[in-house]
């Protein structure tokens, strides 16, 4: 999820809002369109195709591919070459072993840092998200999912492993994207109630049950985002891009 912060100006220098805008009107729909493919292949990206398929600068395809690469949706070869990494189960599988591992870790030590009221505002988001579903939209997923595992998590001191953690966050867009169609909500809402029980807890002060809670909310959502993943491959076809180039 973009924020505030990667679009900041400096004050002291007339702002360029027409190049922002670029760059925020177009990275959804690139994030989207290269999570959908990536559920049927492996592909090589052809960054000067990409440019002119949804008429963007070479500077704007570039910044759009680092920061999904800061995500672990793309990455370069030994050549440069921007590719895109096909999600089958070994690779999911992979990154939700980083996960279980660090991320309740990483949210004891967050937690010496976060502030109460902090924990309090996003413990009524989700109560407020318990009441609406299934009536929402993708974006609210997105921001949910950012709070404890973005947002909460950031207050960690080591930045190291906020930097590997940083590689897992591809898979946040499972839901982001996958979701924006309503058929694929489930009957019972998809993680609310899990971080409420970790936000909790954390406002209790009992950081160590709420790792507890982190690493089983992991292992429940490992199976969910794979059932929701085989689901989507199963039901959908996605329409060719002329800058993907398939691998072999």
């Amino acid at each position: 999820m973009l924020k505030s912060d990667d679009f900041k100006l400096n004050e002291n220098r007339v702002a360029t809002p027409k190049k922002t805008e670029a760059w925020k009107a177009v990275y959804d729909r690139i994030e989207r369109d290269l999570l959908h493919q990536s559920l049927f292949g492996g592909y090589r990206i052809n960054e000067l195709e990409l440019s002119r398929h949804y008429t963007i600068s070479r500077t704007v395809s570039s910044q759009v591919l680092t920061r999904l690469s800061l995500m672990g949706l793309v990455e370069r070869d030994e050549r440069s070459r921007w590719q895109l990494t096909q999600w089958d189960e070994v690779r999911l599988s992979e990154l939700y072993e980083v996960r279980r591992r660090l991320e309740p870790y990483v949210l004891m030590r967050a937690a010496e840092f976060i502030k109460p009221e902090q924990l309090k505002s996003y413990i009524d988001r989700l109560y407020h998200a318990i009441d609406a579903y299934p009536n929402m939209d993708s974006r609210q997923f997105d921001e949910l999912e950012s709070d404890l595992h973005i947002d909460t998590l950031g207050h960690c001191p080591n930045r190291q492993m906020l930097k590997i953690l940083q590689r897992t966050h591809a898979l946040l867009l499972s839901g982001k994207h996958i979701l924006l169609d309503k058929s694929y909500f489930p009957e019972e809402d998809p993680f609310f109630h899990e971080h409420l029980s970790i936000f909790e807890k954390l406002y209790a002060g009992r950081a160590d049950l709420a790792a507890q809670s982190m690493e089983e909310h992991l292992l429940i959502a490992e199976k969910k985002v794979k059932q929701r993943m085989a689901s989507f491959r199963e039901h959908n076809r996605v329409a060719a891009v002329p800058y993907l180039e398939l691998q072999g």
